[in-house]
Formats: C-alpha cells, structure tokens, sequence
C-alpha cells in the first residue's frame, strides 16, 4: 500500500496483529483466521485486505516484534555504560518478553516453507544484522562468547516457549529460571 494508512484502517491492522499475536501463542500459527478476524472484531476481508495471505500476517508480526526487540536493544546499549551486566540482562528479558521466539517457532512449524522463503531471509538477515551493536558491546564485556543473534534469538525462544499449563502451574517462576541459566549459560 503507498503512502499512509487512515488510522481506522491503521487500528484494524494493529488490532489483527495484537489479537493474532496472543492466539498464536495460545493456539498456535494453525490458528484460524477468521478467528483472528473475530477477536479483533473486524471482518475477515479486512483481514485479508491487510494480509492477503498467512505468510503476510507471520511476516508483519515478526517484524513487529523483532522492531520491540531492536528498541530493546536500543534502551540497554543507552544503560550500557553505567551497568552493562544489568543493561545485558534486561535486554533479553525484554527480548523473551516480545514472544518473538514463540511466534518464530509456531510458524516455522505450522509453515516451513514460509520460514525459508525468499522475502522472509532477507527480512530475517536484514534484522539480524540490526543486532550486532549489541553483540560486540556484550563480547567486549566478557557477557557472552562467540555467538551471533540468530543463536541468541533462538536460545532465548528455547528458554521462553510455552510450556503445557500444569507445568507453569507447578513452577510458576521456570521461564525467568530458565532466562537467568540462559544468561549464565552464554557467558565464555
């Protein structure tokens, strides 16, 4: 779509991308898309005029997400200089806290061939390559050893995908113990 969107238009699109975002969490990406259309209390041509395809929608909301992630980034690097173990660590919390590696996992599952696609790597090493600021400042800092943002993206979605319902219900804090081995974990 060229130039700008009208904001009703706009606030349908983020209220797709918001109610996708938590039922793919929930349901996971085979969930349906007029469910999401439902939720988001629009009908399901605006969804499609939004989002002509799945593969449109998985794609807006990774770069969604990996956009919170780069802001992320941003805020820590600002804190770096005063405390960058805490600057490090709030960081990927803040990562774990997009669900970006839960959604990354839930569509490579329900669509391998959209996760490989050709429009989807170039986003993919385009956003990546956005992470390295972080990377050496963290290398340098003696925070983690030779590891490049896809592995610590998909550390984190490792540390951070959904567990079944008893399980959070029995160890209520696993996700921030498994962040904080995670960090531990990575150090050289």
């Amino acid at each position: 779509m060229g130039g700008h969107m009208r904001s009703d238009a706009q606030q349908n699109r983020e209220a797709l991308l918001s109610v996708a975002r938590t039922l793919i969490a929930e349901q996971g990406a085979g969930v349906s898309l007029r469910a999401i259309a439902a939720e988001a209390g629009v009908g399901i041509a605006t969804l499609y005029r939004h989002f002509p395809t799945r593969g449109d929608l998985f794609l807006a909301l990774v770069m969604q997400m990996s956009s919170e992630g780069l802001a992320a980034m941003d805020r820590a690097l600002e804190q770096w200089d005063a405390d960058p173990e805490a600057a490090w660590r709030t960081f990927i919390i803040e990562l774990a806290q997009t669900h970006l590696s839960a959604q990354l996992v839930a569509v490579a599952e329900e669509d391998p061939e959209f996760a490989i696609s050709e429009r989807v790597s170039s986003a993919r090493a385009d956003r990546l390559a956005r992470f390295d600021p972080i990377l050496v400042r963290a290398r340098e800092s003696g925070l983690i050893g030779d590891i490049d943002a896809m592995r610590l993206i998909v550390g984190v979605a490792a540390a951070t995908r959904p567990l079944p319902a008893f399980v959070e219900q029995q160890i209520p804090d696993l996700h921030e113990w498994l962040i904080d081995a995670y960090i531990r974990g990575i150090r050289p």
